[in-house]
């Protein structure tokens, strides 16, 4: 008899060793075609493999990974995977490699903000963000902070980190965000917004509910 991951009343799921051994030994295979790749990230920008697999591994909400249903909880594997990971023009995710790229589910952003530190005022502050992967990015143009709408009337935040991926605010760093909010001009009209880099990033009209 095969074995089968379990859940109990509580909803905690238990993973069989055998099935997080095919968990492991099928992500390690996929990581596999970067053994030549000595660059501190991979040069993702740079590959355009032909041939697209299915990964089976999803990216929930918080920035959880998992795959066929068992969670990813090495943190250096989680990693590695972030750093191959690519949106596409089709709007889907994958993982990229040199001889083949892979679909990856993600049920919201691919990244999640846990930490923030913030220097100066106005449009000369330096906000910079901590994701779950522990990767730093500056807001900037480059870097764009944009507020859309969610389950709850307040838009949420996220930030751009790269190759088409954006991390979401977490609910902890949401709130000290909320702090930086100020009345700015924005298409010749009041909006609420943020100042950083050099910019004003809206969120919505002053003359809507505020947020």
């Amino acid at each position: 008899m095969s074995a089968k991951a379990s859940v109990s009343r509580a909803g905690i799921i238990t993973v069989p060793a055998p099935i997080r051994s095919r968990v492991l030994k099928s992500a390690y295979a996929l990581l596999s075609h970067l053994d030549d790749v000595k660059d501190k990230r991979p040069p993702i920008q740079l590959w355009q493999p032909g041939r697209v697999t299915e990964s089976r591994m999803r990216i929930d909400v918080d920035g959880n990974w998992f795959q066929e249903g068992a969670a990813i909880e090495r943190l250096r594997l989680a990693r590695l995977f972030t750093s191959i990971l690519r949106r596409e023009d089709d709007g889907q995710y994958y993982l990229i490699t040199p001889v083949e790229k892979s679909r990856v589910d993600v049920e919201d952003a691919p990244f999640v903000i846990i930490g923030m530190d913030v220097r100066g005022s106005g449009s000369s502050r330096v906000i910079t963000f901590t994701t779950n992967m522990a990767e730093s990015v500056v807001v900037s143009d480059a870097h764009p902070l944009v507020f859309r709408a969610g389950r709850q009337e307040a838009p949420l935040p996220y930030v751009h980190v790269r190759d088409g991926l954006d991390a979401r605010v977490s609910r902890a760093v949401y709130y000290d965000l909320m702090e930086l909010v100020e009345e700015g001009a924005h298409e010749g009209r009041p909006w609420y917004g943020i100042s950083a880099g050099g910019r004003f990033f809206p969120i919505q009209p002053a003359d809507a509910t505020p947020v």
